[in-house]
């Protein structure tokens, strides 16, 4: 039996710099989705003993609420809004306490900042995610060309 993964400073610091770093896309970045999974998970194996660390930023950083349910993986969200503060209640505790806050902080921060920021929480456009589509189901995209130094080959010489 292997044993689940739980919420460490790391995981978090990865997943905050995937946020700055993809601030458009982050939704989609790795250590997102695995910092947003662990979090589902420590949720989900919540006991009244679990020690817990809520995250609090103010309303005024999010101007559409409506944007956090594109956030996926964090079953009911565990955010609710007290006053003029929106409440993240994701964090379990882990052994290692030192710092943590900081890093759940800037976490959160980052997350709030960058759905604020973005209009739409997939990129991509539908041509692009169904030509992705094809390529993964072995659709040649390339026409009669079954190689690309053959495209390659048709297309220098219609340059000509």
């Amino acid at each position: 039996m292997t044993k689940e993964k739980s919420m460490d400073k790391e995981t978090l610091i990865k997943a905050t710099d995937a946020v700055k770093q993809y601030p458009q896309s982050f939704i989609h970045e790795y250590y997102v989705v695995d910092a947003l999974q662990i979090i589902d998970d420590d949720i989900a194996a919540r006991t009244d003993a679990t020690d817990t660390l809520s995250v609090s930023v103010p309303t005024s950083a999010l101007e559409d609420l409506s944007k956090l349910e594109w956030l996926p993986f964090v079953e009911d969200k565990n955010v609710s809004i007290e006053g003029d503060r929106l409440i993240f209640d994701w964090f379990t505790m882990p052994e290692d306490k030192t710092g943590f806050g900081i890093v759940a902080a800037e976490f959160v921060e980052s997350l709030i900042s960058a759905l604020d920021a973005i209009d739409d929480p997939n990129p991509y456009s539908e041509e692009l995610i169904a030509a992705m589509e094809d390529v993964r189901n072995g659709v040649n995209l390339l026409g009669p060309f079954k190689t690309m130094e053959e495209y390659w080959a048709a297309l220098n010489d219609d340059e000509e």
